[in-house]
């Protein structure tokens, strides 16, 4: 908070009297203000007690405007991540080195701003839907225009989510019958970098056997030593 310049006539009585009244008129206008926004946000309880006799038509109801409100909040989110994105690649392009210290004041990581600004760049405003996260925005960010909009049709269409989206597009994309690898490892053996759950597990046993193979008990008389003869 900014401190505010107080004159000598200040310290008189009547002058720390009215300083006084100013600062909790002030007070009262900035609590007005948060109350007036939180208000605007609905209900932010973070419980939900129900009556126990409930029918089960009635706590369908529940659920499903939960499920509403719920859509309501992802199309917040993703409408909120785009503007943020635009406003950051405007500020760069406008300020250049100035416009940093202002984002800071966003609260992001570095990360989550690099990724705001990445997609909101490549995915123009005509391709971007509501109804879908900024995941599935990321995903085809690199595709041309019109590649972009028929596989976000299609994930809205099919309500696909991003984990589907991602393997849609490497499966239709890939060459018909090839294998699709990750970057060069070249460790103990294994030429990539796993790329998916299925190599992620892959990798995890594999790991798993080498160590279990290579272990040798230091002490001939442990009863997990292998039996000679």
């Amino acid at each position: 908070m900014t401190a505010l310049p107080l004159p000598l006539s200040a310290l008189t009585p009547r002058g720390i009297i009215g300083a006084t009244v100013y600062l909790i008129l002030k007070l009262g206008e900035l609590m007005a203000e948060q109350t007036k926004a939180l208000a605007t946000m609905g209900d932010l309880s973070l419980s939900l007690d129900l009556p126990e006799d409930l029918s089960i038509d009635e706590w369908g109801s529940v659920v499903a405007a939960l499920s509403a409100e719920g859509a309501g909040l992802r199309a917040k989110t993703v409408a909120w991540c785009f503007r943020v994105g635009d406003a950051v690649n405007y500020g760069g392009r406008k300020f250049g080195e100035a416009a940093k210290e202002l984002i800071d004041e966003l609260g992001l990581t570095y990360w989550n701003v690099a990724k705001f600004a990445s997609v909101a760049r490549r995915v123009p405003p005509e391709n971007r839907r509501l109804t879908l996260m900024l995941e599935h925005h990321r995903l085809i960010a690199r595709l041309p225009a019109e590649e972009q909009r028929r596989w976000l049709v299609r994930a809205d269409d099919a309500r696909w989510s991003a984990r589907h989206l991602a393997s849609e597009i490497t499966r239709e994309t890939s060459p018909s019958g090839s294998r699709v690898f990750g970057p060069p490892l070249n460790f103990r053996g294994l030429r990539h970098e796993p790329i998916n759950e299925q190599g992620v597990v892959f990798l995890s046993v594999w790991w798993r056997k080498s160590l279990v193979s290579s272990w040798r008990p230091s002490q001939p008389g442990s009863p997990i030593a292998p039996r000679s003869g």
